[in-house]
Formats: structure tokens, sequence, C-alpha cells
């Protein structure tokens, strides 16, 4: 009590700027750091590079995947915010392999286009659709025409039709579970390989992007000289756990920080408490909570 005009107060994103200034040498970053109120712009921008790259003149299989799934700069930006607050999770798959997960799927549309007969035109022709959601229009003779074209000119400009056409798919949104269809047919079969062969592949095409995305936010970050305060979090939590200087920033904290209290603390936010469960790991840590909002878990004990 004696000492409380000497308490530091501030957010735990002002917390972080302190401690990154105030130890630049320990936790390897400049003396000043610029931020920006409203990193989104920048995520935009480089989730748009990300998706140009994998522009190619020609249909393909990993353009057509990626136009099947919404993969739009809005949707990517959704995505990587999501894995940046969850930043201490491995990415998964952890090792994307966007080329070889996305070349298997030529072959199995190959093989749907190969297992296509008259029986397969007149299992379509009578299905039972549901209302509003047949993949048809109403002249469907000229529709099924359409695709069989697109089907035997290329299979990558019929991929979206073939996910379509797989029996899960079918039932689960398309054809009534009355309908008397046979969706066993190997051309049926076929597509059903080549939807399960796109679930597994969108991951990896994924992950690659929000890796590759990732990568250019940095940049744009370095050539603007700037940073989002939801770095402070990344870049704090890096340098407590660097092999070399950690020990020695947590060392320093302590002896400038007799107690740590925080108010009303996330146990949500995992990065936050690796942040103080680490820094405070040998000193006086208090975390107060919303005990309306949910039980907080501190240092392994429940």
């Amino acid at each position: 009590i004696d000492d409380f005009d000497q308490v530091v107060i501030s957010t735990i994103h002002g917390f972080c700027k302190r401690v990154l200034e105030e130890a630049a040498f320990e936790s390897h970053e400049p003396f000043e750091l610029e931020f920006t109120a409203d990193p989104v712009p920048l995520l935009y921008r480089a989730a748009a590079d990300a998706l140009r790259a994998d522009y190619e003149p020609e249909v393909s299989y990993r353009s057509a995947l990626l136009h099947c799934k919404g993969m739009k700069p809005s949707k990517l930006v959704e995505s990587y915010q999501l894995w940046q607050r969850h930043a201490l999770l491995a990415m998964n798959p952890a090792t994307p392999d966007p080329t070889g997960t996305v070349a298997a799927l030529q072959p199995l549309a190959e093989a749907a286009a190969a297992a296509w007969d008259e029986d397969a035109r007149l299992d379509l022709t009578n299905m039972d659709w549901r209302k509003g959601a047949d993949l048809f229009g109403k002249d469907i003779a000229t529709d099924i025409a359409t695709f069989v074209a697109r089907l035997r000119r290329d299979p990558a400009l019929a991929f979206p039709m073939l996910l379509e056409m797989a029996p899960a798919r079918m039932l689960e949104q398309h054809v009534q579970k009355t309908s008397k269809a046979n969706l066993a047919h190997p051309f049926f079969r076929a597509c059903g390989a080549l939807a399960d062969a796109a679930d597994v592949a969108f991951p990896h095409l994924r992950a690659d992007l929000l890796l590759r995305m990732h990568q250019r936010v940095g940049q744009h970050k370095q050539q603007l000289g700037t940073s989002s305060f939801d770095d402070l979090l990344v870049r704090t939590h890096r340098a407590l756990n660097d092999e070399e200087h950690g020990a020695e920033l947590a060392s320093t904290l302590q002896r400038r920080y007799r107690v740590a209290l925080i108010d009303e603390f996330q146990d949500t936010d995992a990065l936050q408490y690796e942040i103080f469960a680490t820094a405070f790991a040998a000193g006086s840590l208090f975390l107060i909570g919303d005990p309306k909002q949910s039980i907080y878990r501190f240092r392994g004990a429940d």
C-alpha cells in the first residue's frame, strides 16, 4: 500500500508494448514501435496477393476447387484472423501439400467421366428432386447435355457439378430421400470418391494460402514500418520463449514488477495466459476474471 503510487497501470497490449520497448535488447525488437489501428486493409491486400499468385488463365482443378469452396479474399482474411487468435495451435496440416493433393483430383475426375453412360443419364433424368434444390433447370435434358459436353471436353470444366453428384451430397442437398434413383451407379460412386479427395485437398490448399498470406503480411508490415496490436501479443510471447534470451527477459520483468494483477482476464486467449504465466512463473501473479463468464485455469490447477 505504501508503494501503491508507483504502480504501473496499462492494458494488456500496453504492457506488452512496454515490455518490448523497455527490453528491446532481450526481445530483439525496435526501441520504438509504430502501430496501425486497423490492420484489416493490410490483411485484405495480403490475401488478394496470395490468391492472385494462384491465378491460372485456364480452368484447372486448383482454381475449380478454390471456386467451389468460395475461397475469396474476405474468406481467407476470416480464416487468417481465426488462425492468429489461436497462434499457439499448430497449422493443420502442419506441412501442407497442395500440389500433391490437388494432383490426385484429375484421375478421379477422369474416372467419373469414363463411368458416365446412358444409365447414369436416365438416373439423373428420373431423379425425385427436392423443390428448389435440383441441379438442373426446367429443361433438364438440355442441361444434362451441356454438362456431358463439358465432361467430355475436360472434366475440370464439370468439376463443381461432379462434386454435387456425390451420393452423400445428392441425398443431403438435392434429391428426396425416398427417391428411387440408382446412386450406387459407378458414375455416382466415382463422384463420391472425387468429393472425398476434394475434402482432403482443400485444407492443404487453404493452409498453403494462409502461410503465403502470413509471409506477405510480414513483408507489407516491414515495408510500411508498422505493426498491429495483435502483433504485440505474438512478439511478447515469442520473446519470452526465446531459447537464448527468454529466461533473462522473464527475470528482468520479475525484478521490475514484484506483483502482477490482471483484471477481467480472458482465459479464452491462450496466448495471453502463456505470456503472464511465463513472465511471472516465479513471481506473484493474480488473474481476476468474471465468475459469470467461465472457470479459470491457473498454472495447471483447475
